[in-house]
């Protein structure tokens, strides 16, 4: 009988109402476990690293903006750019192409406000740029480097805030700034504004998917 006892009594607390049964672990409690125990917070529980961008820029140069970055194995991402973009001045036209591909790496901050993340990336970059005039053009392409960082940071669940700077060697080597603001939609959809200031600069208006 005493057996008995000792052996149903605690059972009998631990699925009673009112008995001391572990809760169940919620979402944001195994993220904060998974966190503190890798460094590094799944990429989606914050910002995306998977998605694929369009803007349409104004300014030095004017014309169509692509890129798209995919989530690797955490904290690695692999990124890609393209500008297709031109100008006209003085009756000659000017059409700028650029293709770039590479990676980057993400490292999360540990903040007690909005989460805030650290991304440089570096990537192998194509330019060609053609020049005509009447009948008449000339063209010229170069192979090079762009090299960029900044910080990415959510003030509210639903805006994003990007700063940073960047290199780019083809074509001589140009420096610039750029800021960019994001308005996130539940389904995945983001408006994007940006600017950018440096040799070419421009504004930019787009929408971004993150999947």
């Amino acid at each position: 009988m005493l057996l008995l006892t000792s052996t149903v009594l605690p059972l009998l607390s631990i699925l009673s109402p009112g008995g001391s049964a572990p809760r169940p672990v919620s979402s944001q409690e195994a993220l904060a476990l998974e966190s503190a125990e890798t460094g590094f917070a799944p990429h989606d529980a914050v910002f995306s690293y998977d998605y694929a961008q369009a803007r349409y820029s104004i300014g030095d140069l004017d014309g169509l903006r692509l890129e798209g970055s995919y989530q690797l194995d955490a904290p690695w991402i692999l990124v890609g750019h393209a500008d297709l973009v031109g100008d006209e001045a003085g009756g000659v036209d000017l059409d700028y192409t650029s293709f770039s591909v590479g990676g980057g790496y993400v490292f999360p901050i540990e903040t007690q406000g909005p989460p805030l993340d650290i991304v440089a990336t570096a990537e192998l970059e194509y330019g060609r740029v053609k020049a005509s005039l009447g009948g008449f053009s000339v063209s010229d392409s170069e192979i090079g480097i762009r090299l960029r960082g900044g910080a990415r940071y959510a003030p509210l669940p639903e805006v994003e805030l990007f700063g940073g700077a960047s290199i780019r060697t083809i074509f001589d080597s140009n420096f610039s700034l750029d800021g960019v603001l994001l308005y996130h939609f539940d389904n995945g959809l983001s408006v994007v504004g940006s600017l950018e200031l440096g040799e070419d600069s421009a504004i930019s208006v787009g929408v971004r998917y993150s999947f």
